[in-house]
Formats: structure tokens, sequence, C-alpha cells
């Protein structure tokens, strides 16, 4: 499943400029993978469909596969951070694969926790 055009209905920014998610079923595991930006606008689209790829993969573990977001705001991590706490819930078996732009928000969360 590939959706295109993930943006909220408030969102100003031109189509070309959008979050992309792609859902993907690997042996033995599922896989959301997110490519461009994810910011404000976007994040809602992404966290529905990281829920609908976990209720997808029933068992199966769950891989967010962020290598290939540009940028990423701060708003992204508690995304991340509820994919991984509802993971942990179902005793689900969580994988995060990150890009530069996401390592560098997780390191400046880490130095400056809020």
């Amino acid at each position: 499943m590939t959706l295109t055009g993930a943006r909220g209905v408030d969102d100003p920014r031109p189509s070309n400029e959008i979050l992309r998610i792609e859902q993907v079923r690997d042996p033995g595991s599922m896989r959301v993978v997110l490519r461009g930006e994810l910011d404000v606008f976007s994040a809602r689209s992404a966290e529905r469909a990281i829920e609908a790829a976990a209720a997808a993969a029933g068992s199966l573990p769950l891989t967010l596969d962020l290598r290939g977001l540009y940028a990423c705001a701060p708003v992204g991590l508690a995304v991340f951070y509820r994919a991984l706490h509802r993971a942990q819930a179902s005793k689900r078996s969580f994988i995060l694969l990150t890009s530069p732009a996401v390592r560098a928000l997780f390191e400046e969360e880490a130095r400056d926790p809020v």
C-alpha cells in the first residue's frame, strides 16, 4: 500500500512537498517507510499509517523506516514515541531505522529534554 499526498487539511505546501508513506509486508515483519518531510502538517497522516500497519501486522514485528526522511520536526518524535509505546504495550518487537535528520533530532532531545 502506498499513500501519496499525505497532507493535512490546513497544509499550505504545494503537493510536490509532501510526506510519502508506504506500508510493506516483509517476510516475518511489517515495515512502514516514510520519505520526505515529517512536520506538523503530516504527523497525523504518519501516525494513522503506522497504526494501520501495526493492526495489519498482527503479532509480526513492526519496522519504522525513516531513512528517507530529509527533515523531521519535533512533532515527529511524539509520533515515534507513541508508536514505540503501543508496540511495547502489545509486546510487539519494534525496529526504528533512522536518517541523519531523525538522529539529529533524537540527539538534540537527549541533550536538552523538555
